[in-house]
């Protein structure tokens, strides 16, 4: 609708979808629903796999039901990112219809009303972040991740100031590096949440929101850069222009994200008298991510291939 509106709609003599800000607007649009596509189906695709493997015994429904419940965090993650980014979506689409958006004729209004209860039902998305923070310090405390081992490792490359390097053969190879190093920024403002709240952590809620925020965004990078790494293995890189663009702006903005947010969580959990020290390790980390592309020109290269499509179909 908002790339048909824009084309039919002038001002100044062209299309208001050719201007350099609706284009910017689109393609967020674009990538943000390509994240969600990619990690809600990875969630539903897990789910699937792990029912798959249940033995068709008595207690069919009820492991069944456990294994479903063990994707609590998937699941809490899937509803909030799917819910926001819907609601952002039809903003967005009111904005560039302009006046227009208010109008019923034009269906965009209508599409932003029914959808903010997206946010509320099934659990509020604060609940659900609450959830997903509460699932992994669970999984965290009785040991069913490996979390322990990977700080450690973490630690040690701290203390010798050496990072382990992604070996791919692929044209994200470098996003795919950035979101390994996000996530060791996310597992030290965990690990930190962890320690220096303790048993109060219960009470940070804003603290278990930035992180199950941290985590919202980890989860849809790595979809995504998962889900355009198998397609261009099966069409190849020639074939899959927009699809590496949107990988490309999507592992930026998640990874930008994550390093503001982690700082945000060190500062506010960790005592004046050790803050210097455990911002500088937080420096090293965030440094390793390497942010060396131009979103602008990227913007307007999948906003160029959406709006040429006339469609979103990806």
């Amino acid at each position: 609708m908002v790339i048909k509106y824009g084309k039919e709609r002038k001002q100044f003599g062209q299309p208001i979808i050719s201007f350099d800000m609706q284009k910017a607007r689109l393609a967020d649009m674009v990538a943000e629903t390509y994240a969600l596509d990619s990690l809600a189906y990875r969630a539903a695709g897990d789910i699937e796999e792990i029912i798959s493997k249940i033995p068709h015994d008595d207690k069919y429904q009820e492991n069944v039901i456990k294994a479903v419940r063990s994707y609590a965090l998937e699941a809490s993650i899937v509803k909030i990112y799917g819910s926001e980014n819907l609601n952002k979506v039809s903003l967005d689409a009111i904005k560039m219809h302009g006046g227009y958006g208010f109008v019923e004729e034009y269906k965009v209004e209508r599409i932003s009303r029914d959808n903010v209860v997206d946010m509320i039902f099934e659990g509020t998305n604060d609940i659900n972040r609450l959830t997903i923070f509460d699932f992994l310090a669970r999984n965290i405390f009785g040991a069913q991740i490996p979390f322990r081992e990977y700080m450690e490792d973490v630690e040690k490359m701290l203390r010798d100031e050496k990072f382990d390097s992604l070996e791919v053969d692929t044209p994200l190879k470098e996003e795919m590096a950035n979101i390994e190093s996000a996530k060791r920024v996310v597992a030290y403002a965990v690990n930190h949440a962890l320690i220096h709240c303790g048993k109060n952590i219960k009470n940070e809620q804003q603290v278990m929101g930035a992180i199950a925020d941290m985590l919202i965004a980890i989860y849809g990078a790595d979809s995504t850069l998962s889900k355009v790494n198998e397609y261009i293995s099966k069409n190849g890189k020639e074939k899959s222009e927009i699809q590496i663009a949107i990988a490309k702006l999507t592992g930026y903005k998640k990874c930008s994200k994550v390093s503001k947010i982690a700082r945000e969580v060190i500062i506010g959990v960790v005592s004046e008298g050790q803050l210097d020290a455990k911002l500088n390790n937080l420096s090293k980390l965030t440094h390793c991510i390497r942010q060396r592309i131009n979103i602008v020109d990227l913007k307007r290269l999948i906003a160029d291939l959406v709006i040429e499509a006339g469609r979103y179909d990806l």
